[in-house]
């Protein structure tokens, strides 16, 4: 019975309930807007747990995008958020119990590299063709040369 006692006690309290308008107590509240040059964005909620780091938000973010996550920049209240593996618990707080962070992220395009690898055979190719040429062509002078 008093290990009983004692495993209880030791045991974490339960969660507690969420006040009306407030989310629940292990969750961070995001209100996320993607920048988009020259048009209105329109704003979106994302839930995730109190113990996510900014690389957990990224990747929401960019499932969302269809995008990989190294693609995404995200931004609160001017900052960026560069270290993946920091937590987001710190801003919630600043904002306090019940409101929601406001983030803006921004979508990168793929570095030229990826967009460079794809042409890449097509000009390894060239180089081939242009090499086996004059090959061709000095194969061509001579057999005229023997014929001569």
């Amino acid at each position: 019975p008093i290990g009983a006692f004692r495993a209880m006690a030791e045991a974490q309290p339960p969660p507690k309930r969420a006040r009306d308008g407030e989310d629940s107590p292990g969750e961070l509240a995001f209100s996320v807007k993607k920048a988009v040059a020259g048009a209105a964005a329109e704003a979106f909620e994302v839930a995730l747990p109190a113990s996510a780091a900014v690389s957990d938000l990224a990747a929401r973010l960019a499932e969302r995008e269809g995008v990989d996550a190294a693609l995404i920049t995200i931004v609160s209240r001017g900052l960026p958020l560069k270290d993946l593996a920091a937590k987001l618990q710190p801003l919630s707080e600043k904002e306090g119990a019940g409101n929601k962070v406001p983030v803006v992220y921004i979508v990168r395009k793929p570095p030229a590299a990826a967009a460079g690898a794809a042409s890449a055979p097509a000009a390894a190719a060239t180089p081939a063709g242009v090499a086996a040429a004059p090959a061709a062509a000095s194969a061509g002078c001579s057999s005229s040369s023997s014929s001569s």
